[in-house]
């Protein structure tokens, strides 16, 4: 699961954790699961905060996002070979290369799209080994599974299905529903969670840059 907002929280529900790798990797984490004998290691970098930065840097903070959107949509894969690091917080290396003097601030908000997709790839990669498991799907919620072309971008770099929910926030449901079972409402948190019943969007691995969607 990836809660894709100013930061992306990438986490999984497993079984296995490896311990000793935490601690190896930046922006790791643990939690204990609600179900006994689970855990739910994750990851995290700073996400939408990067294109928020771009947002104000190139256009204006009252920009639609949709402004952008078009912009960098209007261009193929790969932003003409104009490519970022979106690691704005340590390392000295950020920032953009290939620019051209065709380079257009869509070429700059395209390349983060995809620098963030890459570092979501490497990071999910990691979460793999931490966690002994294989993704075969990815589910996005948050601010950031609104951006329909960095949902494609998303799917596309990590070869899997992204599974959308329509209801993008759902912090404050999935607190209720654990509230219901501490009022004794329901006999566990998975009851609670069977009660409510969420459409998903599925953005689909692809060649060509027409959107996919599915329910």
């Amino acid at each position: 699961m990836l809660s894709s907002g100013t930061w992306e929280i990438l986490m999984v529900r497993s079984a296995q954790v490896n311990t000793p790798l935490l601690s190896h990797y930046a922006g790791s984490t643990c939690e204990l699961d609600s179900q006994p004998g689970r855990y739910n290691p994750g990851m995290q970098w700073l996400a939408s905060g990067v294109l928020e930065w771009v947002r104000q840097l190139l256009w204006t903070p009252e920009t639609p996002w949709q402004t952008l959107i078009d912009e960098a949509r209007a261009l193929p894969d790969g932003a003409q070979k104009v490519k970022m690091q979106c690691d704005l917080l340590s390392s000295p290396n950020a920032g953009w290369q290939g620019i051209t003097l065709n380079t257009t601030r869509g070429h700059f908000y395209l390349a983060a799209l995809e620098g963030l997709a890459e570092q979501l790839a490497n990071n999910l990669q990691t979460l793999q080994k931490i966690g002994h498991f294989n993704a075969s799907e990815l589910l996005l919620v948050g601010g950031g599974s609104r951006n329909a072309l960095w949902n494609q971008i998303k799917a596309n770099r990590l070869d899997i299905p992204i599974k959308v929910l329509d209801d993008a926030e759902t912090t404050v449901a999935g607190a209720a529903m654990f509230g219901w079972y501490g009022v004794g409402e329901f006999s566990s948190p998975e009851q609670a969670r069977a009660q409510v019943s969420y459409q998903y969007r599925y953005f689909y691995p692809q060649t060509e840059p027409e959107l996919i969607e599915g329910v």
